[in-house]
């Protein structure tokens, strides 16, 4: 009975682990209507997941999916549209933190006395790893961090 339910978490947990691939075909079946006007090679390109400047909102959603952040960069000539996206990494941290306890002497006498154990916790830090800048609703530039 254990085996059978450990083999059916197994399973859905594997099945909720995409590819690259498998999340772009999703999307281009979400916004089907807009991949069909595109010229061969734009929707190849967009299959491999290759955006370019000069691509579309659409074009960008399809590779990358929902940014993390949408903001606004304006300046004289243009109010540009920026997509973030971020990951949340968490860095581990060991701390040497203070530990009292009991102990009883040989003559029944209680002292409380204090020791020091290494304990990990973790930092979480947001990292952003991508931006892409539109300009009227086109790829004007393209961001990412390594």
């Amino acid at each position: 009975m254990y085996k059978m339910i450990a083999t059916v978490i197994f399973v859905a947990l594997l099945s909720g682990c995409m590819t690259l691939e498998e999340r772009i075909a999703k999307r281009i079946e979400a916004r089907a209507g807009f991949f069909a006007t595109l010229p061969v090679e734009s929707q190849d390109r967009l299959r491999k997941g290759h955006l370019q400047i000069g691509d579309s909102e659409d074009a960008a959603w399809i590779v990358y999916g929902s940014p993390s952040r949408i903001s606004t960069r304006q300046t004289q000539a243009c109010t540009n549209v920026i997509w973030s996206y971020v990951m949340t990494e968490a860095q581990p941290v060991d701390e040497l933190r203070p530990v009292v306890y009991p102990l009883t002497s040989p003559h029944g006498r209680v002292i409380w006395t204090t020791d020091y154990h290494y304990y990990r916790s973790y930092v979480y830090e947001a990292r952003e790893y991508l931006r892409i800048e539109f300009n009227n609703k086109r790829v004007c530039a393209i961001d990412t961090t390594h």
